[in-house]
């Protein structure tokens, strides 16, 4: 059998949707850390992992757009929702910061890439994982803290910030600007560090996982199983292969189909394919075949759907004189083959990506709502809000999954 052809869909540098995505997820920062000031300084960012794993996964474009609006979306959750307070100059600089930051980490680091029979656990997967990291902490903490820092220093210098009030000197003034750019770049710097190593790993086997399903149903997709035979009849099929790409939803496939003359005489022989997809030809004739003589007949197969799909071949002897077909028949016969095979359709690598992002918040927003309740004391109130957030983020990827698909299916 020959390799696998078909190449599935590949990331695209920019896409508005995985933007949008990654900004609602960061700015979820704003409701995690609520009540939770006992255990995580005011700047941290706990979510900052997620628009430094998105410049990683998607590139800089979509990581720095995803970490600026994400940055933006925090600040009206955190100053116009929960302290009924109006945006200022300085998160338009939170917003540059953090888009420049994220777009750094795509810059440096490289995208992560597995095949099928990768390992995971290797030296230079690690050496890789180091890397990616030490962009993100460069990236979405120092170029970004240190922005962020001097920015407002700068912003309170010329008026337009309240870094510090009433009066000030100016080494005052820029010793608070490096302060506050040393808490962000620490406590960004902290959680990704702890953070984006095991995330790397934990997309490592996602991807491959992935990448082995993908290609398993596309072997899959490139094999007719034999379903019904009609007996004794005056030919044998001896091949009747897919050619290479499999039967791929909405893409043309090649068939080839070999025939064998098993009658006592030269024939030529009529055949119909009777499918669920579209084939062109759908009516052909062979050659007049030679007794014991093979013919080759290639044709093209367009799926309509992705499911489980039976083809039948009517076969008739096809001569131009009656009379020799009423020798060999005693009156005119049609002989059926049927043939089941299963349409792939190419899976949508950036939701699959998506889909991995979600599960793995949820699982890092489960663990910190869970040590607030220990150490905080925060009860359960704040646990089932965030289950109810991440259940609804899931909801919307599935949803747009679906939409996507009813998008091909009326194609």
């Amino acid at each position: 059998m020959s390799q696998v052809a078909f190449e599935e869909e590949k990331t695209k540098v920019f896409d508005w949707i995985v933007i949008v995505l990654v900004a609602i997820i960061y700015s979820l920062n704003a409701f995690l850390l609520e009540g939770a000031a006992e255990l995580f300084p005011h700047e941290e960012r706990i979510i900052i992992m997620v628009p430094a794993y998105a410049s990683i996964v998607f590139g800089p474009i979509i990581g720095g757009l995803g970490a600026g609006f994400g940055n933006l979306l925090l600040d009206i959750f955190e100053k116009v929702v929960l302290s009924n307070e109006g945006l200022a100059a300085r998160h338009v600089l939170g917003f540059f910061a953090n888009m420049i930051g994220g777009a750094t980490v795509g810059l440096l680091s490289k995208r992560i890439t597995m095949q099928e029979k990768d390992e995971i656990f290797t030296f230079n997967r690690l050496i890789l994982s180091i890397k990616n990291t030490f962009a993100s902490v460069f990236g979405l903490s120092v170029i970004t803290g240190t922005m962020i820092g001097f920015g407002r220093f700068f912003l309170t210098y010329v008026g337009f910030d309240d870094l510090l009030t009433g009066s000030f000197t100016t080494g005052e003034l820029f010793t608070t600007g490096a302060s506050l750019a040393g808490i962000i770049i620490t406590g960004n710097g902290v959680v990704l560090l702890m953070s984006m190593i095991p995330l790397q790993f934990i997309l490592m086997y996602v991807e491959r996982r992935r990448v082995r399903n993908y290609n398993a149903d596309l072997r899959a997709s490139r094999v007719l199983a034999p379903v019904t035979m009609t007996p004794n009849p005056p030919v044998e099929i001896l091949e009747f292969t897919e050619q290479g790409k499999g039967f791929v939803l909405r893409r043309w496939s090649t068939v080839r189909i070999r025939l064998k003359n098993l009658l006592d005489r030269p024939m030529r022989f009529r055949i119909e394919m009777v499918a669920q997809d579209h084939v062109d030809p759908n009516v052909f004739y062979t050659e007049l075949m030679d007794p014991g003589s093979i013919d080759v007949i290639d044709l093209q197969f367009y799926p309509f759907d992705d499911a489980h799909r039976v083809v039948r071949l009517v076969v008739r002897p096809w001569v131009d004189n009656s009379q020799v077909l009423r020798e060999v028949f005693e009156k005119d016969q049609q002989f059926a083959f049927e043939y089941a095979y299963k349409v792939f359709m190419p899976s949508n690598r950036r939701i699959k990506v998506l889909i991995s992002i979600v599960g793995i918040l949820a699982l890092i927003i489960g663990i910190i709502r869970g040590m607030q309740s220990i150490l905080v004391g925060t009860g359960t109130a704040p646990f089932l809000v965030t289950l109810g957030v991440v259940v609804a983020e899931i909801v919307f990827v599935l949803m747009y999954f679906i939409y996507r698909r009813r998008q091909m299916e009326a194609f």
